[in-house]
């Protein structure tokens, strides 16, 4: 539920809403500001066009602005869900008593490496699974960036 987010376990240190608030941060000024260069690439042909139309605000949004910037859009979301999940690792090792990256520093600490190896596999595998995911989405919002490579 949604208490139970904001629920602190005091035995850890790292409380789950101090957690999303730290990787919220992080993650949205990367997509803030590729979003803002997406729409600063934007032809102004394109503007015009629309305004010569008379687009409304909604099509002019619709039509110009969100197809136009959608490439920029997702190369920050790639940049913001590579540096989540970095946070989220880091923190854990810092100061986190379950998790990956508690696995992996009391591992170390101890002399597993089989543990610290078998949690970066894992690690770098969320990673994988994660892009592929997002370049899907990608694909799908997205069909003429393709066809723009060839």
């Amino acid at each position: 539920t949604a208490y139970e987010i904001y629920q602190c376990d005091w035995s850890s240190d790292v409380c789950s809403s101090d957690l999303i608030v730290l990787i919220a941060l992080g993650s949205f000024f990367l997509v803030l500001i590729n979003s803002m260069t997406g729409v600063k690439n934007i032809e102004n042909i394109y503007f015009e066009v629309a305004q010569n139309y008379g687009a409304s605000r909604l099509k002019f949004f619709t039509k110009v602005l969100l197809p136009g910037s959608l490439p920029m859009i997702f190369a920050g979301l790639r940049l913001a869900l590579g540096l989540s999940l970095t946070i989220t690792i880091a923190i854990e090792f810092i100061s986190a008593n379950e998790g990956l990256g508690a696995l992996i520093w009391l591992s170390w600490e101890t002399l597993k490496t089989e543990k610290v190896y078998g949690g970066v596999i894992v690690i770098a595998t969320l990673g994988l699974l994660f892009s592929t995911f997002l370049q899907s989405i990608e694909k799908k919002l997205i069909p003429w960036k393709e066809e723009l490579k060839n």
